[in-house]
Order: structure tokens, then sequence, then C-alpha cells
């Protein structure tokens, strides 16, 4: 448990000041059970069997006050541990949503990565009100026992023997709701995997009448979502339930015991009736224990999955001897490089050296690893073999920030968000509308200046051509004025115009720049100072 402790106090430490003001609450309240003992044993002794009249108002009034004070308790309680609760869920969707992007494409798919945003997220969130519910419990049964203790000394033996029993039921139950809560959340990202490209693709899905082909495809993810759940709902009140059956016996027991201790004129009735009330309020503390322990097995096994791609987003780029890219212009070496793809070797021993002002195009076969090779720049990808250098700096040497700062990318299908075209040009932070301007007129793009920088895109920006979405991706990818332009077929869904166009925009681009751009089209590669063919897993340059 202390390895979970520790990552969920990573989460909590900055809400520390504000949980423990939800503590001094909960010390407040954890009371409360103990003091309703008491008034129940004054009733009943002051009250009932002698009756005292100068009791009944006293006993009256504090029946009154303690549900308010119960009631304001539950809600300064509630302010402060759900509160922080929330902050933490917060916190960790928009570390993980950053992880995510930093990343790239990763072995969860968006469905499972949506799950993680979404379900995951949220059941962290059940860490806090476990740790609040690992002090208040336990501290009302303390307060509870001691009552009991005070009433009835000789009954409390027979209560402490249920308590080994009760621990035991709590621990069972917390470790089969953490594998069950786990397979639920298995069953949840299948199910948003499934229904993912579907719904992303709808035009296609209907295009093809493929609607009950596509409903019937989701409904086996469906059913192990809901099975799943149920599954972890009866396994979720299980602990609860055990922990009513023993304070129940218990109390079978007590009333047995304690009864005949009473006619034997060895126990007062008004304390008999109070410790019987002390273990019929035990039942609640303790159920809710082992719920908070259900809870923090939950909570503890999301946070130790989303911990793998967080760490992964964390070490990512990170070198622990990273250093500076040199000021001006970059010169491009690939030294020796090799790259495996699902096990093959796709290439191996490449060199190249692009020096600035150059545009060099990268030619051959699909599959002859173009887009890997322009992946290793910008470390998409690690190689196998070799090392990639800009300015004489292994990238593997860079934090990522400053190698994403000094290239620029245009990949071969687009990706404009449903945005405005100024937010769309201003992904790596806010430019000037003049500067957005003179680059929309630089790449051609004259069509976002009669729209307006202000106009909005749908989804997709489907409304666009395919010429149109990649100028605003080329322009987008020069408002930083990067040091290396990197494009992947940029004009692979473009007419011949817009490819000219492109093509002389790359000649404009290309002072001071290193620009490698692969490519299938011949306008492109007549653009280029050099064409690089790759066949077979090596480089042949061609004039």
């Amino acid at each position: 448990m202390s390895g979970d402790l520790a990552r969920v106090w990573t989460w909590v430490r900055p809400y520390r000041a504000r949980l423990l003001a939800g503590g001094a609450v909960v010390l407040v309240s954890a009371a409360l059970p103990a003091l309703t003992v008491l008034l129940l044993q004054y009733v009943v002794d002051h009250v009932l069997v002698t009756p005292s009249a100068g009791a009944v108002v006293p006993a009256a009034l504090a029946f009154l006050v303690l549900p308010i004070a119960e009631g304001g308790l539950v809600v300064a309680r509630t302010h402060f541990t759900r509160g922080v609760a929330l902050a933490v869920a917060h916190d960790l969707r928009l570390a993980l949503f950053g992880s995510f992007l930093l990343q790239g494409p990763g072995p969860e798919d968006t469905g499972e990565r949506l799950g993680m945003l979404s379900d995951e997220a949220d059941e962290v969130m059940y860490a806090v009100p476990a740790l609040v519910g690992f002090v208040r419990h336990p501290l009302a049964l303390g307060g509870l026992a001691l009552t009991g203790l005070w009433l009835a000394p000789r009954l409390l033996p027979l209560a402490v023997m249920v308590l080994p029993l009760a621990v035991l039921n709590s621990r069972l139950g917390g470790r089969a709701v953490r594998q069950s809560a786990r397979l639920w959340r298995e069953a949840r990202s299948g199910l948003l995997s499934a229904a993912h490209d579907p719904l992303a693709l709808s035009q296609v899905v209907s295009d093809h009448g493929a609607e009950a082909a596509e409903k019937r495809r989701l409904e086996g993810p469906a059913a192990a979502d809901r099975d799943a759940r149920l599954s972890l709902e009866r396994l979720r009140l299980a602990p609860r339930v055990g922990v009513r059956v023993l304070s129940g016996a218990a109390l079978a027991a007590l009333v047995a015991w304690g009864g005949a201790a009473v006619a034997a004129g060895q126990l007062e009735p008004g304390a008999l009736v109070g410790f019987v009330a002390a273990i019929g309020l035990a039942a609640r503390p303790a159920a809710d224990l082992s719920e908070a322990w259900s809870l923090w097995q939950r909570a503890s096994g999301a946070l130790e999955r989303l911990s793998v791609p967080l760490q992964r987003g964390k070490t990512l780029w990170r070198s622990p001897d990273s250093v500076s890219l040199p000021h001006g212009p970059l010169r491009l070496d690939l030294d020796g490089v090799g790259a495996e793809v699902g096990g093959r070797q796709l290439f191996e021993d490449v060199r190249l050296t692009v020096e600035p002002g150059e545009v060099v195009a990268l030619t051959g076969p699909t599959g002859a690893g173009k887009s890997t090779l322009l992946g290793l720049i910008i470390r998409a990808r690690e190689p196998s073999a070799g090392r990639v250098c800009l300015g004489g700096v292994d990238v593997r040497r860079l934090d990522g920030r400053e190698l994403t700062a000094c290239t620029g990318i245009v990949r071969q299908e687009g990706g404009l968000l449903a945005r405005t075209i100024r937010e769309n040009l201003c992904l790596g932070g806010p430019v000037s509308d003049e500067r957005l301007c003179e680059l929309l007129a630089l790449v051609e793009a004259n069509f976002a200046l009669s729209r307006g920088l202000g106009a909005a895109l749908g989804e997709g920006a489907v409304e666009l051509s395919g010429g149109e979405r990649q100028r605003l991706c080329l322009a987008r990818a020069l408002v930083h004025d990067p040091r290396v332009l990197i494009l992947d077929e940029p004009t692979n869904q473009v007419d011949g115009d817009t490819s000219r166009a492109i093509g002389a925009a790359l000649r404009r681009l290309a002072p001071g720049r290193v620009i490698v751009v692969a490519t299938h089209d011949p306008v492109l590669v007549a653009a280029a100072d050099r064409v690089v063919a790759l066949q077979d897993g090596c480089i042949r340059e061609a004039g």
C-alpha cells in the first residue's frame, strides 16, 4: 500500500491545506456517534426508568441540536474533501492529456486514451474520500468502543471478537473490487475503441448502408462493459453487506447476554441500551471503512495504470545531459542511421548531409522508408543504429521542446482542428494577425484571407479542398520561423496548380533553412536542389 499511497500523495499534496481543514471537520464529526450513545443512555436512565423532570428539556434539546450539527459537518466535510477530489481529477486529466499530446501515437488507441481521460481519471478521485475515511471511520469506531467500555466493560470482549472478521472481510473484498474495477476499465476502453472509428467515419458507414452491421459489431463490447460494471457494483457492496451481517450477529448475542445481566441486576438498563446502540452505530463506520478500502483499491489500481503513460510522457525527449542548439542556420547530418519497423530492418547505414538553404526531396517506392526517415529527424522514432544531428548535436541530447521549436512539420494528412483559421495557425503560441497574413500570402492561401482569420472550420475542415488544407498547414509550420522544415507528401491530395504553388513556396522559404520533403510529386522533385532516392534499404542520390 505504501507505493499506492506515494502515488496518490503526489497529486494530493498541492491541496494538503484544504485536506487538513477537512480533517479538522472529520475529528469533530467522528465524536458525534459516541455523543449519541451517551445521550441515549442518559434518556433511558433519567427519563424512562427513573424519570426526572429536569432531564426532559435538556434531552429534547440535545436530540434537536445533534442532527443540525451533523448536517453542518457533513456539508463542511463534503466541501473540503470533494473539492480536493475534483481538483486531483482535474490536475490528473490535464497532465494525462498533455502527456498523450507529447507522445503522439502510442500503444493506446484513441478510444483507450479517452477512457483514461474520463473514467479512469474519475476513479482516481475516489482516493481522497478513501483517505478521509481511513481517518474518520476508525476514530468513530474508537469513540464508540471507549463509550461502550465505559458503559458496560464486561460486554466489550464479545464485540471485539467480531473485529478480526470485519477486517478480513474488508481486505478480501477490497482485492476482489480492485480486480473487478480493472476488468471494467478494460471493457470500457474496448467499448470506446469499438465506437470511435464508426463515429469518426460515420459518413463512410452511411454511404455503404452499414449502420445495422456496425451496431451489431458494438453489441459485444457494449455487453462486456455492462456485465463488467454490474460485477463491479455487486462486489463493491459485498464487504458492506458482510460487515452488517457480522454486526447483526454481534447485536443478537449482546441482547441475549446483556438482557440476562440486566435481569440479574448486574447491569443498568441504560448501559445495555447504550452499548447495543453503540454496536448498532458502529456497523455504519465499519461498513464505510470497508467501502473506503474498496474505493482505495479502485483508485490506486486506476492510478497505477495511468502512471505508465504519465511517466512515458515525462521521460520522452528528455536527456540527463541535454544540450542546446547553436544559434543561426543548422546543418542536418544522418550518420550511419538504421531503422527497424515491426521487427524488420527497413534500412541501415544511411548517410546524408543537408546544408542550410538546401531543399532535398526524398523519393522511392511506397514502403521504402521515406516517412520513417523523416520521423527519425524529428524524433518521432529512435534509430536502431547511428545518429541524427542538427548543428552537430545529436537530436537525442536535445530537450524535446527545443527540437519542436526549431522544426516545422507538414504531414500528408494535414490535420486541422475544428477551430478558427487563426487558432489553427497559432497552435504553437500567439502570433500577430499581420504575421499570419504575410504567411498566408507567402503560401498563396488567398482563400483564407478572403474568409478571414476568424472564420471557423468544421471537424476535419472538410469544407476546404485538400490543397487549401495543406496550404494552411504549411503556413502553420512557418509561424515560428523554423530552421528545419519537414514535409511528408504535402501534395498527396492536391491538384497541379496547388503543387506548383507549394513548390514555389519552398523555393522562397529555402534561404537559411534545411528543407526535407518526402514526395512522389514530380513538381516538388523539380523544385528540389537534390533528389535522394530510397531503395532496397539504402540511399541512391541523383542531381
